[in-house]
């Protein structure tokens, strides 16, 4: 932090960007017995570098760096399907809330005529109107995203009258109206054709400054002749004002319709202007404008609720009808959140409620006209303004005031009458502050005011006659009174007694009565505490007394001055998660809740007796915390204080912002950064309020913000779904018409088709989608399902992509659903069909081949088994033969040689029978 004009110790804030480091110094050496090392961590802990910043409306900025082709932001328009539309002085851009398309004339006949954008309009059709300054008229198909142009010709009267287009208007459907710089044009959006209208009274090269639609056969014009009402079917002219008051002399600059009154811009006016009755209302007037540069005129104008926004050459005008208040919003090159430019060129009101700023240096949006949550900071040489930009102590007092306690001393705000009145140091005034770093504040049963310093020690504020004074009380007993001299937390007691944790004297009490303010030091026993620097303080339900140290843990005293410590153990995931505790807490229901540098932590069961007793004896006590970290959605590690609101929850100051804690879901509801209207993300210690109204005060780096927590009401608007791009192994997939040659196109764009295709051999997808909603788009969460892969819907965070690998050929459904900064979801989400075309080989030909060849093989199997069936058939049929052939000749030889042995056997007979009778007869 540097030093500020209001700052004598500015070489304490030089060194705070150092001494950050200091925190974790303290976690690896837990002991500091030296003032100087409390001194430094006093610095690292609450340290922040200052910011001025304006109150209320706040700018998100947009510009070439964030790929906006050119900062000087002519039109603004929202189309149909959710996207902006940006015409800028060098070419056109869609964005969704993630990323920049951008069109640009790159020398084809299909691409912008002309890359200085004037005015934009959405036809009935869908089709885009871009008017160009010297290019003529473009009409953008936005699904193919090709350009068809109309031009002036000088030898064609039923071309544009001027190429260079100042005004765009529909009316009736498909008609448009162009507003040139040589007149009125006609066009017929259906066939083309183009008619001027150069007649009544409007003479030619006269500008036509404003256009807008009356009734069906009316427009209202301005000329040098005033305010026009031109009606379409008969070409007349009337002169319904007279242009001595709004004429071309006046440079009116836009017309609006609103119910019976016409709402003329001029250049140094905004007038109503009643019809029947003639008479006029001048709703803001620059002349009248506090504050206003002399030069200022007014360009564009908007009308959202009770809120009139006037863009002009020098700032944007805000009045607000329900106070009747008018301020001018202006660029401050120290605040980050200040108008980008004060040349503003356009204005529109978005769907989701945020309103865009087009400027000369980029593009701004503000989320909410009327942020529930305020902001106060330190503005440089502004004495209704903080007295510096950190917050570090905070207190209210009997009267409703704030106490803002700062590096560079107090200011006391009234928020009843918005006044400002600054404490500070004098080394000239005894009765001054004693040190300008206001570390602590409290106030007791009786309300005296007591304020604790860095290197200034306890104050006693008193205030007379509307005059404050301070006294100091010193340290009594201490070898080193130095000690004492650095008050970081101040808790009230009973019977006039304070309690005092001071860096370096260990825990301190102040007697209101006598004035005396006596310490008890580390003594090595159980008598005093164990760590001398001590951060916070907490008395608990039964009088013990509970002691944030910066290293050694959380300390407890018992009403007899006994002193015990918990202490983190790595090897306990029940103990406490830091031995660097920074705040504590006892909830309704006697848990003991603890802020450390590594997150959060409860007690598993409310406080007593039993457990107590165990750490004064310095008894183990296992699995004591539950712990909560990141995985439960803090932000950020380092808890600087625990505020309850009154209706159930705890607010946490972090690092990283602000964060909403549901106790009974045990989980962070909701985040506030400065999206939400903070003045900065990191906050400090001791910063923070409930008021008696249930005003919730919260300081930091950059300043107090405040708010009732009633009054936080969510979006309620879920974000529109749209796809929005295509890669095929992370290369962009472009339109067919922008890039005819390229191997694979999309033949619209992907928000506008239903069904995808896609080829076996694209491996490597990638999908990209956007929640349309822009109140902190940044903040858009998402979450996707693929239907026919994964029936499970898989959270991607902010995240707005999904790659998906080697898909199998098929049909799937890609379905995505978008919640916005708030997490209200879209559960209808976007859907889109996929089909993985399968390669060759899986095809149905191929199928049909595959069966083919399998028949094929089949009856070739079957006939070459049929032959060999045949075969061995025919072999065993010839082996049959033969067989028979052998039995026949064995059987013929056989009967041949019986027939042989018989004869033979018959004669032997005979012979043997002759003989044995005897011989021949």
């Amino acid at each position: 932090m540097r030093g500020s004009m209001h700052d004598p110790n500015g070489w304490i804030h030089d060194a705070c960007v150092a001494c950050k480091f200091v925190v974790l110094y303290v976690m690896v050496r837990p002991c500091l017995s030296d003032v100087k090392h409390a001194c430094l961590l006093v610095l690292g802990v609450i340290c922040a570098t200052a910011h001025g910043q304006s109150g209320g409306i706040r700018f998100h900025h947009l510009d070439n760096t964030d790929g906006l082709p050119q900062n000087s932001v002519n039109a603004i328009l929202e189309d149909r399907h959710g996207f902006m539309w940006f015409g800028t002085q060098d070419g056109l851009c869609r964005y969704d809330g993630h990323t920049f398309i951008t069109y640009r004339n790159d020398g084809s006949p299909k691409s912008l005529a002309n890359n200085y954008v004037w005015c934009m309009l959405e036809a009935s059709d869908g089709s885009l109107w871009i008017g160009t300054f010297g290019g003529g008229l473009d009409r953008l198909d936005p699904g193919t995203g090709r350009f068809a142009h109309h031009r002036h010709h000088a030898d064609n009267p039923a071309s544009l009258s001027s190429d260079r287009v100042l005004g765009l208007l529909e009316h009736p459907a498909g008609v448009l109206w162009v507003r040139t710089s040589k007149g009125l044009d006609r066009l017929d959006a259906g066939n083309g054709s183009i008619t001027r209208y150069l007649k009544g009274g409007v003479t030619e090269d006269e500008l036509i400054g404003a256009i807008a639609a009356d009734d069906e056969d009316h427009l209202l014009l301005q000329g040098a002749a005033g305010l026009l009402r031109f009606t379409l079917s008969t070409g007349h002219i009337e002169v319904v004002r007279p242009g001595n008051a709004s004429g071309s002399g006046q440079g009116v600059t836009s017309l609006a319709r609103d119910g019976q009154h016409i709402v003329v811009l001029e250049n140094r006016a905004l007038l109503r202007f009643d019809r029947s009755s003639g008479a006029e209302e001048v709703l803001v007037e620059s002349e009248a404008l506090r504050d206003a540069d002399p030069r200022i005129g007014f360009q564009c104008s908007l009308i959202k609720g009770d809120h009139l926004f006037i863009g002009s050459t020098h700032g944007l005008v805000v009045r607000d009808a329900s106070t009747g208040t008018t301020r001018i919003l202006r660029h401050r090159g120290d605040d980050p959140t200040s108008l980008a430019d004060d040349h503003i060129l356009a204005l529109h009101a978005g769907t989701s409620g945020e309103i865009w700023v087009g400027t000369r240096n980029g593009l701004d949006r503000i989320d909410r006209v009327e942020p529930p949550v305020r902001a106060l900071t330190h503005v440089p040489g502004e004495t209704n303004s903080l007295i510096h930009a950190s917050v570090t102590a905070l207190l209210e007092d009997g009267r409703g005031r704030i106490w803002i306690g700062t590096p560079s001393g107090i200011t006391i705000w009234d928020p009843a009458v918005r006044s400002f009145n600054h404490l500070r140091h004098n080394s000239r005034e005894p009765a001054s502050l004693s040190a300008d770093y206001v570390l602590s504040m409290s106030a007791d049963a009786e309300g005296r005011i007591l304020v604790g310093t860095l290197g200034g020690g306890l104050n006693e504020a008193v205030e007379q006659e509307g005059m404050v004074r301070f006294k100091r009380h010193h340290a009594q007993g201490l070898a080193d009174p130095r000690r004492a001299d650095i008050v970081h937390h101040i808790l009230p007691a009973t019977n006039s007694h304070t309690w005092l944790a001071t860096g370096g004297a260990g825990l301190c009490r102040f007697n209101a009565l006598d004035g005396s303010l006596t310490c008890q030091g580390t003594t090595g026993t159980s008598d005093g505490p164990s760590h001398p620097y001590l951060f916070s303080l907490l008395e608990d339900d039964a009088k013990h007394l509970w002691m944030g140290t910066a290293g050694g843990g959380l300390l407890l005293r018992d009403p007899q001055g006994r002193f015990g410590a918990l202490r983190h153990k790595p090897e306990d995931m029940g103990s406490i998660n830091a031995d660097l505790v920074l705040c504590a807490y006892q909830d309704k229901d006697g848990h003991l809740w603890c802020g450390t540098v590594n997150g959060l932590c409860r007690t598993r069961s409310p406080l007593n007796d039993t457990m107590r007793h165990a750490i004064l004896d310095a008894r183990p006590l296992e699995g004591l915390f539950q712990r909560y970290g990141r995985a439960e959605g803090l932000p950020n590690e380092v808890i600087y204080g625990i505020q309850p609101d009154g209706a159930g929850r705890l607010w946490l100051t972090t690092n990283a912002g602000l964060v909403e804690w549901d106790p009974v879901l045990s989980k962070a509801a909701r985040i506030l950064d400065t999206g939400d209207g903070l003045p900065g993300r990191e906050f400090n210690q001791n910063a923070f309020l409930l008021a008696r109204d249930g005003t919730l005060y919260f300081g930091g780096a950059n300043g107090l913000c405040s708010f009732r927590p009633e009054d936080l009401v969510a979006n309620q608007r879920p974000p529109i779904v749209r796809f929005t791009g295509l890669a095929l192994f992370n290369e962009p997939v472009p339109l067919r018409d922008a890039s005819p040659d390229a191997a694979f196109s999309l033949e619209r764009a992907l928000h506008l088709l239903d069904r995808l295709e896609l080829a076996w051999h694209h491996r490597v997808v990638t999908i990209t989608f956007a929640g349309l909603s822009f109140i902190a788009p940044e903040k858009n969460t998402y979450r996707y399902q693929l239907e026919g892969f994964d029936d499970r819907w898989t959270e991607t965070g902010t995240r707005n992509d999904v790659t998906f690998t080697n898909l199998a050929p098929g049909d799937y459904v890609l379905r995505v659903q978008a919640a916005n900064n708030d997490g209200v979801w879209n559960e209808e989400g976007a859907a889109l069909a996929i089909h993985i075309i399968a390669p060759p080989w899986m095809r149905w030909y191929a199928f049909v081949g595959y069966a083919l060849f399998i028949v094929g093989v089949l009856y070739a199997l079957f006939r070459y088994r049929l032959r060999e069936v045949r075969r061995e058939a025919y072999t065993v049929a010839r082996i049959e033969r033969a067989r028979q052939e052998d039995r026949e000749r064995f059987r013929s030889r056989s009967a041949a040689d019986f027939h042989d042995e018989a004869g033979a056997r018959i004669t032997r007979i005979n012979l043997y029978t002759l003989d044995w009778c005897g011989g021949a007869p």
